[in-house]
């Protein structure tokens, strides 16, 4: 992470920020979080009784002498969702904002159908995590395919704002739109 301080800070941001809180706000534009269950009422109380001294010392002497008691394997648990706790928080934002784009996209292009009467000609097949399967008469496609890109790209504009996301169109090597999915 030397070359990247930026995408260091952040993953220490989104590991602290999941600790104190108990959720992980996935989204600020939208307000999503992802509470943790239990946080309030056990997991953030071992996280505090850990800040006395006496905590490590009697722990320490638990792990020694009786390493299977429970507050031995309590805090051994707790230290595993905490880890995963804190990958969470950093994969959970950046996959609900890539999940916005994406949804905020088909809607645009809903809209765009609707007000150009296209209602049973184009048809949104499925989507797929970030990209879209379209179908549309020979006549209309490559005009469908270009309304398509713009609208993946300014549906991302409202949950990307530092960076423009850019996007492509789906071609075969000499440049057509194919009858079939490629991904």
């Amino acid at each position: 992470m030397k070359g990247f301080s930026g995408v260091a800070k952040y993953q220490k941001y989104c590991r602290q920020a999941v600790i104190k809180d108990g959720y992980i706000l996935m989204n600020p534009i939208t307000g999503h979080r992802a509470h943790i269950p239990d946080w309030e009422n056990k997991w953030s109380k071992i996280q505090n009784n850990m800040n006395s001294p006496e905590f490590w010392e009697n722990y320490g002497y638990m792990k020694k002498y009786d390493p299977y008691c429970e507050e031995v394997l309590e805090i051994k648990k707790y230290f595993g969702i905490k880890s995963d706790i804190e990958k969470q928080s950093i994969n959970y934002r950046i996959q609900n904002r890539g999940a916005m784009c994406s949804k905020y996209a088909g809607i645009l292009l809903f809209k765009w159908i609707v007000k150009n009467n296209l209602q049973n000609k184009v048809k949104i097949c499925i989507p797929v995590h970030d990209e879209y399967n379209i179908e549309a008469p020979e006549d209309i496609a490559e005009e469908v395919a270009l309304v398509l890109q713009k609208c993946m790209e300014k549906g991302a504009k409202p949950f990307c704002t530092r960076l423009p996301l850019s996007t492509d169109i789906a071609r075969l090597d000499d440049g057509s739109l194919p009858n079939y999915w490629i991904h």
